[in-house]
């Protein structure tokens, strides 16, 4: 009465080598000198993932995939870091990148393949490092697929893509300054960060051609989870 099993196919906690794995064949297609999954490497696959869609930026899609992982709103920039490794150095194609650039110049739904080093042996100290790699050809078409029923399915994204707030410089001379300036909203900083240590948060500005008073809103949330809302006129 024994029953004999099927065949038993055990695999390794290192390097991912074995044949038809799926995040191996993304990693062969967009990798060139830094090919390879390793035990400290977290690989993602962007271009298959449905609910990459629905994250605003690469900040927001990389949350929770990797321990300790957090967003740095302290700066004007948002940054990533780890708080066991550090700020990661960030490459594109494989070639490196400022983070500017990343928060710039680059969307989720242009984001095909992304690798996670926890170190680097090719850069001095070591460092953590994001690895972006860019769709290709035929990818940038738009998902479109036939339902039994024949209607269409069409990939929508959950949310606009961020725009910065347009706030004039009038120390840079600019021929558009000569315009008379009626704007009604002066300023809309969305990231404004307090602690302990800095308390106090100094914005800068510049005000209309009209306006004589102002009306400032202050909405937040404390380390708590708890909301406040602030309003005060100023004369």
């Amino acid at each position: 009465k024994n029953i004999e099993l099927k065949e038993v196919v055990v695999k390794d906690g290192g390097w991912r080598n074995w044949r038809n794995d799926p995040m191996l064949k993304m990693d062969e297609k967009y990798t060139n000198m830094h090919k390879g999954i390793g035990p400290n490497t977290w690989a993602f696959d962007v271009l298959h993932d449905s609910m990459a869609w629905a994250k605003l930026d690469i900040y927001n899609y990389m949350m929770g995939k990797v321990p300790g992982l957090y967003i740095d709103y302290s700066g004007f920039n948002k940054l990533i870091k780890n708080r066991m490794w550090g700020e990661p150095v960030i490459f594109l194609n494989e070639s490196e990148i400022e983070n500017d650039l990343l928060a710039t110049s680059v969307n989720i739904e242009e984001i095909a393949y992304i690798k996670y080093y926890q170190k680097i042996g090719w850069r001095q100290g070591f460092p953590s490092a994001i690895l972006i790699y860019l769709k290709k050809g035929n990818e940038w078409k738009e998902e479109i697929k036939t339902m039994p029923s024949n209607l269409s399915k069409l990939k929508v994204a959950g949310y606009s893509p961020q725009r910065e707030f347009y706030s004039p410089d009038y120390s840079v001379p600019d021929a558009k300054h000569t315009n008379a300036d009626l704007r009604t909203t002066l300023l809309w900083q969305p990231y404004i960060i307090t602690d302990k240590e800095n308390k106090k948060a100094i914005i800068n500005f510049y005000n209309n051609d009209i306006t004589t008073k102002l009306k400032i809103v202050v909405e937040g949330m404390n380390e708590d989870g708890k909301l406040i809302h602030i309003e005060k006129i100023i004369e």
